[in-house]
């Protein structure tokens, strides 16, 4: 018996790092996990792996229950769509981590606007855009 048994996660950007180890901790205390992964590296150029499907599949290894969603927390729509995920999956939506993040490694004088926007495109605006929807 898990402490979250009958509760369902949404983790973003849970394809990798600390986020895989939340979605992990979630589904080994019970929890139905939206593992939300848009398969992009941290500096965003994309890859060929699938780290929203591979995670899943660790989470029913443990016996619980997984579904993988690939919406960018930066789209208001596709934000929505995470949360959906959730409810038609699993029915509710109990607990948010707001994990998604990239890393655009530059100094002030060498960060251009784009580099600028495209942080505060997922570190604010997702977390605005996953919080408004899941509450």
């Amino acid at each position: 018996m898990g402490l979250l048994d009958g509760r369902v996660a949404i983790v973003t950007g849970a394809g990798r790092g600390i986020g895989r180890e939340f979605a992990l901790c979630f589904a080994r205390e019970g929890a139905s996990v939206v593992v939300n992964d848009v398969g992009v590296s941290l500096d965003g150029r994309g890859t060929e792996e699938d780290p929203a499907a591979a995670v899943c599949k660790e989470i029913e290894a443990l016996g619980s229950n997984a579904v993988q969603n690939y919406d960018s927390v930066t789209d208001f729509d596709g934000a929505a769509n995470i949360t959906r995920t959730a409810v038609d999956a699993f029915g509710t939506v109990d607990i948010l981590v707001n994990n998604a993040g990239i890393v655009r490694d530059k100094t002030l004088l060498k960060m251009d606007e784009s580099d600028f926007d495209s942080v505060v495109a997922v570190h604010m605006k997702g977390t605005f855009n996953c919080t408004r929807h899941a509450a």
